[in-house]
């Protein structure tokens, strides 16, 4: 590991540094799968179907396909659903949508035909952080090999 110290220069931490910003990027975008699963799994268990009426598109896709909407549910309550992925995309003010929600927190939900049509837990780690992950280890590798040879350089 001497040579770890010997190597002075400090163009191999520029990879470490790229590394760990991808080992960080990783760690977010898995925790965002892990909490979309947990969200799947609470409203498996203990969701309830329910037909609401939207009532406000709050965001639009590039193609102008409505992907969350405000909805009200049957006792007046407000609801707030994404449809990114749903057989429902595009809906529009006053129609009325399937949804699975949450009856301790209606704050949870989730179209009812997008509930059943997730990815896996792994192939959903695998497809979201893979990627920045297979960076961080050739960031690493790249830098361990730059910093070998930076250390060859200074021994002669």
């Amino acid at each position: 590991m001497n040579w770890l110290l010997r190597a002075r220069r400090s163009r191999w931490l520029v990879p470490v540094f790229l590394g760990v910003a991808a080992l960080a990027l990783a760690g977010g975008l898995m925790a965002t799968v892990v909490d979309e699963y947990d969200v799947r799994a609470i409203l498996k268990n203990s969701g309830q179907q329910a037909t609401v009426t939207v009532t406000e598109v709050t965001a639009y896709s590039r193609t102008k396909e409505s992907l969350a909407v405000r909805a009200a549910l049957p006792d007046g309550r407000l609801v707030d659903v994404d449809f990114a992925d749903s057989n429902q995309l595009g809906a529009t003010v006053g129609e009325p949508v399937q949804v699975t929600i949450d009856p301790n927190d209606i704050s949870i939900s989730i179209p009812t035909d997008q509930l059943n049509n997730g990815q896996s837990f792994a192939s959903g780690l695998v497809a979201t952080s893979g990627l920045p992950v297979l960076f961080a280890v050739g960031c690493f590798v790249f830098a361990f090999i730059r910093a070998k040879e930076a250390a060859h350089r200074t021994d002669r």
